[in-house]
């Protein structure tokens, strides 16, 4: 289903001339972060998330899309955000970030004060949110107008 959601968002953006580059991180071997306090120079780790935080730092959009996992962000993206802090913060700032997030709106709520937080924290412009239930919970007519939505998102990404 998130991956429905995202295509569509690509979709939209693509159609507007932008360019995605997308990372499954469930898929990614990404090490928990250390704790050496090394990382305001460089990540003494080295493995599959260094690509995703360099694509972080370079980019002015970051989208992150995921299931809802015991009211919080699953763990790939847990290790990995732990190691933002190796990118420069002069490029962690000023960011647009969208959240799509498939699960229960209601159980979304200490997530959504996380991603706040951490949009505060980061010095991130623009934060959307969106929860979409999951296609069993709305039925196929609701989900596709979830689509449509993350669809013209896309398009109005700029």
């Amino acid at each position: 289903e998130g991956a429905h959601l995202l295509g569509a968002f690509r979709s939209g953006a693509e159609r507007r001339g932008n360019h995605l580059t997308q990372f499954h991180l469930s898929y990614l071997k990404i090490k928990d972060c250390v704790r050496c306090a090394t990382c305001s120079s460089s990540c003494v780790i080295h493995d599959e998330g260094n690509a995703v935080l360099h694509a972080i730092g370079e980019n002015e959009v970051i989208v992150f899309a995921f299931p809802l996992s015991t009211y919080g962000f699953p763990a790939s993206m847990v290790a990995l955000l732990d190691r933002l802090l190796s990118v420069p913060q002069e490029k962690r700032q000023h960011k647009k970030v969208l959240f799509f997030v498939v699960g229960n709106p209601t159980d979304a709520e200490p997530l959504k004060s996380s991603c706040t937080l951490l949009c505060q924290k980061e010095d991130w412009d623009e934060l959307t949110f969106f929860v979409i239930p999951s296609l069993s919970q709305i039925g196929e007519e609701r989900f596709l107008a979830q689509c449509e939505t993350a669809f013209q998102c896309g398009l109005h990404l700029v």
